[in-house]
């Protein structure tokens, strides 16, 4: 889809203000205010989710480029290509009638099958159901055993002991002991490329005290090691599989609720039922099948046709969704849409006030209209509102548009011309032309380079491109989010250690602290972000989760990975 520059912005501003008097705004009711509440030991309460079958049609991106709001835009995704799920597996057993089978469309690709080499926060949908991790999360975000039983913390805050759950086996039908967790954690830390090697920074060693028990030694109080060993950095793989060298980049040997029986890159993967597994009140399912489907359409028609049981999906296809049999559920979660920088030294980007230029010229409401249909919420921090860890000292809206202010500047800044650069799209267009429109205004030109999302973490650390526009999925601590972004150490979006003065202190002050101490100090340290425009974040959406209704025990989680457990079919 291809959108002359010229006056895009206007038709984009024009477009909102439409939809906002209408569909949007005439059934607001599908849009879940963001009503978290924090208390030690939780991350969201409130109104988590509505339920509903839905009765509004959705403007459709394409009336972009429609010079009036006369008449209703339907979602025609009639050229969608159709999926096939003929095949749910290849295992040659009719599944039992306990649970089903699901069949999920997934909206993001995976990057890698080894969980220490998965670079994408939704690559977490993939690995989930094959590897079991230390810690679990319920939906809300609360941490609850996982193949860990129980934890505690030193005094000093630099020992966390664990003790692991007696009786769990891999699916090669090896142990899980104290052994086979250290082995892990020292793979994820010393693995050359290991993504999880940064949030485990500070451990100094680990050790197993006994077959159950593990301790953490480390160079300084982690507040945030609970929860990031929740995420990828807790999967357990068989040690047995490590030590013969099994290539997990294409077989996945974990304890999780199910065994990897087949996976085609850029295709699907089947999952069977693990009849070993240590929760077994927890797998319903008998088989999941997860589809790779990125484009939104081809989801919605693959819903509507019955291809597959459940997705995400996003608001301009709600209206092609909707019909017997299908439920729509609209929740809150930690995901937002926002625009990072390689502030590499002598770029335009680098200066605090061009980054700050660039923020004043995007129409944050118009692209939330455009982009998510209006659901959800413009934001100036990377936390949606009322989580306890955005600020609120500052605004949603802490930069409102501007184009006047922007082109001020950009003149002060040395760049009453413009510049160039560019982003890497992995597969949301319209958020890169509307953001492309936006800068025209003001003579910044930013050419859209696609790219798979499988390659997209490779080439913005090669400096393929200068920026990403997208989501930035939830992480369970805000400090897995704050050192992947702001960190000078960093070795995920600031690996090019860009430093602002005081936020590393923040960091590492926010992670020996506790309870209202903390909570101040990830204002101050989103303060400091925000105030030289480090990244722009745009607007935190809301969650839609579709599905056949015999479909039960769907959750909407916090940090927009779907665990499967407790769900069944039919």
């Amino acid at each position: 889809m291809g959108y002359v520059v010229a006056g895009f912005a206007q038709l984009l501003r024009r477009f909102a203000q439409c939809a906002r008097h209408r569909a949007i705004a005439a059934d607001r009711t599908f849009s879940v205010l963001y009503g978290y509440i924090y208390e030690e030991g939780e991350v969201m309460k409130g109104p988590s989710r509505s339920k509903r079958r839905f009765g509004v049609s959705m403007l459709l991106v394409g009336a972009l480029v429609a010079t009036s709001c006369g008449g209703d835009d339907d979602d025609d995704t009639s050229s969608a290509t159709a999926v096939d799920t003929s095949a749910t597996g290849e295992t040659g057993d009719a599944p039992s009638a306990d649970g089903g089978v699901l069949t999920f469309g997934n909206h993001s690709s995976l990057t890698n099958l080894d969980p220490d080499l998965a670079t994408v926060g939704n690559d977490n949908e993939w690995l989930f159901p094959a590897y079991d991790r230390l810690v679990h999360l319920t939906p809300n975000g609360d941490f609850i055993p996982g193949l860990a039983e129980s934890w505690e913390l030193s005094e000093d805050g630099l020992t966390l002991t664990f003790h692991l759950r007696d009786g769990v086996v891999f699916h090669d039908g090896s142990s899980f002991t104290s052994d086979v967790a250290v082995t892990n954690l020292e793979r994820s830390i010393n693995l050359e490329g290991s993504i999880n090697a940064s949030a485990l920074s500070a451990i100094a060693s680990v050790e197993a005290v006994d077959d159950l028990t593990v301790q953490f030694n480390l160079t300084e109080p982690a507040a945030s090691l609970i929860g990031i060993l929740s995420d990828k950095p807790g999967i357990m793989i068989s040690g047995q599989a490590l030590a013969d060298g099994v290539d997990l980049s294409s077989e996945a040997v974990g304890a999780g609720m199910f065994t990897l029986d087949s996976y085609r890159a850029g295709d699907r993967g089947n999952f069977v039922k693990f009849q070993d597994y240590w929760d077994p009140d927890s797998v319903l399912l008998d088989e999941l099948v997860m589809v790779e489907l990125t484009d939104n359409a081809a989801r919605v028609n693959a819903l509507r046709d019955g291809q597959i049981d459940a997705a995400r999906i996003y608001p301009d296809g709600v209206a092609a969704a909707e019909g017997d049999g299908i439920v729509v559920e609209s929740g809150p979660t930690l995901e937002v849409w926002y625009i990072p920088f390689r502030l590499v030294e002598g770029e335009p980007w680098t200066d605090d006030r061009v980054r700050e230029a660039l923020t004043y010229a995007l129409d944050k409401q118009g692209i939330l209209d455009v982009v998510s249909g209006g659901s959800g919420t413009v934001v100036s921090q990377m936390f949606p509102p009322n989580y306890f860890a955005a600020s609120p000292n500052t605004e949603d809206d802490a930069r409102p548009y501007d184009p006047d202010r922007a082109r001020e500047l950009l003149a002060e800044a040395g760049y009453p011309d413009g510049f160039s650069l560019r982003v890497g799209d992995p597969g949301y267009p319209v958020f890169a032309q509307a953001v492309q429109a936006s800068w025209a205004e003001v003579g910044v030109d930013l050419e859209i380079i696609p790219q798979e999302s499988s390659e997209l973490v490779d080439n913005w650390f090669d400096g393929s491109f200068d920026m990403f526009a997208g989501p930035w999925s939830g992480r369970p601590d805000p400090n897995v989010t704050n050192d992947f972004l702001y960190s000078a150490d960093s070795t995920f979006m600031n690996y090019v250690g860009y430093d602002v003065p005081g936020i590393n202190e923040l960091l590492a002050e926010s992670e020996a602290a506790s309870g209202e101490e903390r909570t101040e100090l990830l204002w101050e340290l989103a303060d400091e972000a925000n105030a030289v425009a480090f990244n722009i974040p745009v607007f935190a959406p809301d969650y839609m989760l579709a599905y056949e209704d015999d479909v039960q025990g769907l959750d909407i989680y916090t940090t927009v990975k779907q665990e499967f457990r407790g769900v069944s079919v039919g």
